[in-house]
């Protein structure tokens, strides 16, 4: 079960709006890192655990994200 109610979707947004803008400023700041691929994995996972504490109902899934 997941919450998707309007604040819910307006939180993602919020979170999928700041991901965006973290991933644009990576492509000029990291430019030839080694460990660039890596960086966007974390983010991309922290993003994905932000979306499971955002729309979870139950403290079992808020404690797992």
């Amino acid at each position: 079960m997941l919450i998707l109610d309007w604040v819910s979707m307006g939180f993602l947004r919020i979170v999928s709006l700041i991901t965006g803008m973290v991933l644009i400023f990576r492509d000029y700041y990291m430019e030839g890192e080694e460990n660039e691929r890596r960086f966007v994995y974390l983010v991309l996972l922290f993003v994905f655990s932000m979306w499971i504490l955002i729309v979870s109902p139950n403290l079992l899934r808020v404690i797992l994200g």
